[in-house]
């Protein structure tokens, strides 16, 4: 049963992390490349593109590295599930800024 739990843990999480990728995604593409005469794209775009991206660079995000050694899997959970938000909020901090300096 606590196998399953994880499965569903896992998958959910997975899912929300491509829907803020693919909202980051859309959002930066309205900023930075819209005003360049490039039709927007959607959140679903943006996850397609997130996706395609990830495949083609082998999901290189450093999730999963066996390398670092953790106290439990509680701590290996906190690192990946920081790993899968933090890169793309920071992502969109960051093009905020360089947005308001255009």
């Amino acid at each position: 049963m606590a196998e399953v739990f994880v499965i569903a843990v896992t998958t959910a999480l997975v899912a929300v992390s491509a829907i803020l990728n693919g909202w980051v995604l859309a959002t930066i593409w309205a900023w930075f490349i819209v005003p360049f005469g490039i039709q927007q794209i959607g959140i679903a775009h943006g996850i397609g593109i997130c996706l395609v991206g990830r495949l083609i660079m082998g999901g290189a995000n450093g999730i999963g590295n066996n390398d670092k050694k953790y106290k439990d899997n509680v701590e290996k959970l906190l690192v990946s599930v920081g790993a899968l938000f933090f890169a793309p909020l920071f992502v969109l901090c960051v093009s905020w800024i360089a947005k308001n300096f255009m």
